[in-house]
C-alpha cells in the first residue's frame, strides 16, 4: 500500500492528496485535476518552506528507501529503472512525462538504456 500525502491548496479548503507508490505496485495517482498538480509541484518547487515541498520530498524520499533494496543507502543498478518508473509515475498520469512505450521499443531496450543511465 502507498503512502498519502496531502496539501491544502492556495486559498482554498480543497485538501490535495498524493499517493505514494509502494514498492513496485501501480501509483493510484494524485487524486486531483492537472491543474491542481501543477500548482502542487510549482509550489514545492518554488518554496522549500511549503508544505508541498516536504510532501513531495518525503514521497520521493520514500520511492528512494523502497529502492534501497538491501538498506545501505545506495539504490542498486538492479532497482534504478524501478525507482525512475515510481518517480515518473505521477507526471505520467497527467502526460508530463513519456510512457515508456514511446521511448523503447522493447522492455530489454528500456533495461538497457536505465542500465547506461545509471
Amino acid at each position: 500500500m502507498g503512502t498519502h500525502l496531502a496539501v491544502k491548496a492556495k486559498n482554498s479548503p480543497l485538501l490535495l492528496i498524493m499517493t505514494c507508490p509502494a514498492t513496485s505496485s501501480s501509483m493510484t495517482g494524485f487524486n486531483k485535476s492537472k491543474e491542481d498538480f501543477i500548482w502542487f509541484i510549482k509550489k514545492a518547487s518554488t518554496s522549500r518552506k511549503s508544505d508541498a515541498h516536504g510532501e513531495l520530498y518525503h514521497c520521493l524520499l520514500k520511492m528512494f528507501v523502497d529502492a534501497d533494496t538491501n538498506r545501505d543507502g545506495l539504490v542498486s543498478k538492479a532497482s534504478f529503472s524501478k525507482l525512475i518508473d515510481m518517480a515518473a509515475s505521477i507526471p505520467r498520469e497527467y502526460g508530463y512525462a513519456p510512457v515508456d512505450t514511446e521511448l523503447y521499443k522493447t522492455e530489454e531496450d528500456k533495461e538497457q538504456a536505465r542500465q547506461q543511465m545509471f
